[in-house]
């Protein structure tokens, strides 16, 4: 893995934690830190749920965005056309998103 690469996750490891934290008050860093290592454990349970909720909302965009059409979880299995569609769309639906919050 290159450094950049170990920087985004090890960045993306600390935001995780974070957020952990906030959603379990009381609970430590180290705590979470010893939890994160077993794959069993309760930070996991936490995180696949977070995942699976970010994967069913973008889903469900995906679905009212583009009537009819078949949702494809895994973009491995897309084409480069279908690929490059999608990631136009989540970079527009990110876009409005963030607009969307700036006037609320």
């Amino acid at each position: 893995m290159d450094a950049s690469m170990d920087a985004h996750w090890r960045e993306q490891g600390k935001r995780d934690r974070d957020l952990w934290l906030r959603e379990h008050p009381g609970r430590t860093a180290a705590e979470y830190n010893r939890l994160v290592r077993d794959h069993n454990s309760e930070v996991w349970d936490w995180r696949r749920a977070k995942g699976e909720a970010i994967v069913a909302a973008e889903r469900q965009a995906w679905e009212r965005d583009h009537p009819g059409q078949e949702w494809q979880e895994h973009p491995c299995a897309m084409t480069d056309r279908e690929s490059s569609d999608y990631a136009r769309w989540k970079r527009q639906r990110e876009r409005r998103t963030k607009r969307q919050k700036i006037t609320s």
